[in-house]
């Protein structure tokens, strides 16, 4: 699971054009793995401008990016203490406690938080969302949780591979195997960025077509995910599962609506 992006208040625009410089700075560190620089980018953004709770939740994440787990709970504790209506600050802390201390009902009750003070944030959806599903099984009722987040990513023109991603796989551990695969056929029309960062996705349509059947292209889907990402047991072991049942079924495969990988 990802931790929450922060997005800038409003401000006078000299002041707004400096922060987004910060923010490109320290977005394109955090891509490389340069924490530490990204980091030193956070302090100076604080020091910018003290009254903006953003910054502040921004240090945090990047601190529990790089593994610095106590100096990100402080990060999030002083800026619910300042900021106690900024909603993202929850979302950080949510994930602080499902990561360091694997407590999902606290990180729960504070994405739960995060929606009271903005029902519409995509993160805190999407996060509970996950938990509903990966974490607790509830797998119907983390349905709406992705269907809200990828409403709220496609009105705030955010990437919305994940919400798409997690609906899909809930559908299918719900044996809806049709509407699963339509949502991740929706992800390669709609964000083929996602498709290509992410190599689970390859992986799990692959098993969406097996489970209807059209075993040539499950096995070309989950060929891809070894490719993407050689050493992965599971992709490698459903490859050769899918492998045996083509060539068992001599190719007689149901016919779905089928796009170009």
């Amino acid at each position: 699971m990802s931790n929450p992006c922060c997005p800038m208040n409003d401000d006078t625009p000299k002041l707004s054009d400096e922060k987004k410089k910060f923010i490109e700075r320290i977005r394109a560190y955090e891509e490389i793995g340069m924490y530490k620089e990204a980091i030193d980018e956070c302090r100076k953004l604080v020091r910018l401008d003290i009254k903006d709770p953003a910054s502040f939740v921004e240090l945090g994440v990047q601190f529990d990016s790089k593994g610095e787990k106590e100096k990100a709970f402080k990060c999030f504790k002083y800026a619910i203490k300042k900021f106690p209506q900024y909603f993202r600050t929850y979302v950080g802390l949510g994930h602080w406690f499902w990561w360091y201390k694997k407590r999902d009902d606290l990180a729960m009750l504070c994405y739960e938080k995060a929606l009271e003070l903005n029902p519409n944030d995509e993160w805190a959806l999407y996060n509970i969302g996950w938990l509903l599903h990966y974490r607790l099984g509830k797998w119907k009722d983390a349905i709406p949780y992705f269907e809200r987040s990828y409403e709220a990513c496609r009105q705030e023109g955010i990437v919305v591979g994940r919400a798409l991603h997690g609906l899909a796989w809930a559908y299918y551990r719900l044996k809806d195997y049709k509407t699963a695969w339509l949502m991740f056929d929706r992800i390669l029309r709609e964000q083929p960025g996602y498709a290509e960062e992410k190599n689970a996705m390859w992986a799990d349509f692959g098993c969406v077509n097996y489970k209807l059947g059209s075993y040539d292209k499950s096995l070309k889907l989950l060929e891809e995910a070894v490719i993407r990402q050689p050493d992965n047991k599971r992709y490698n072991r459903l490859r050769r599962l899918v492998a045996e049942r083509a060539s068992l079924s001599g190719n007689k495969n149901i016919k779905i609506p089928s796009r170009r990988i």
